[in-house]
């Protein structure tokens, strides 16, 4: 991953019009990555490291989990039923009980 100093010196280069495929060279990065760094400034104005943005997204929102809680809090075995029904597998994850 790139520092946000780093990211800054790439994006001066293109500023100075050097060409893509050597700034990409000097930081051994791919082309790709010069143009999601000068995307993400566009978009944005800065380029500070998006941290929020790695992984896979949620399935579920707060409100559905909530509702899972619910459901297995009335009905502890739900989860042995579930797993019938599901063409996925289900991981057990323990539901707490605030």
């Amino acid at each position: 991953m790139l520092s946000e100093d780093s990211k800054w010196r790439i994006l001066k280069a293109v500023q100075r019009k050097e060409k893509v495929t050597e700034i990409a060279r000097m930081f051994g990065i791919t082309r790709g990555s010069v143009y999601d760094i000068v995307n993400q400034y566009k978009e944005t104005g800065n380029l500070e490291i998006r941290t929020n943005q790695r992984g896979s997204k949620p399935k579920l929102d707060k409100e559905q989990l909530e509702e899972i809680r619910q459901a297995v809090t009335e009905n502890p075995d739900i989860y042995s039923r579930l797993k019938t029904f599901s063409k996925k597998s289900i991981s057990y994850f323990p539901i707490e009980n605030d």
